[in-house]
């Protein structure tokens, strides 16, 4: 949980489901508290650390614009 906390990022490489990753991001309101998250899961033949970064940047960017929204007056 500290590394989640620290990267705001939380993988799953087949804990949950042999043959299947996933990738989630926090969204927060405007108190800065999480109150949602938003995540991508995949076949694991289609993970590689490429993929995962171009999904993690996907993900911090829709988490962003989601936080913006809710704290919006």
């Amino acid at each position: 949980m500290r590394a989640i906390r620290r990267s705001g990022v939380a993988l799953n490489l087949e804990r949950s489901e042999r043959g299947v990753v996933a990738v989630g991001r926090g969204v927060t309101d405007a108190n800065g508290e999480t109150v949602a998250a938003v995540s991508v899961s995949m076949p694991s033949v289609r993970h590689s650390a490429r993929r995962m970064t171009e999904v993690v940047a996907a993900l911090t960017t829709a988490a962003q614009s989601i936080s913006a929204t809710l704290s919006a007056p």
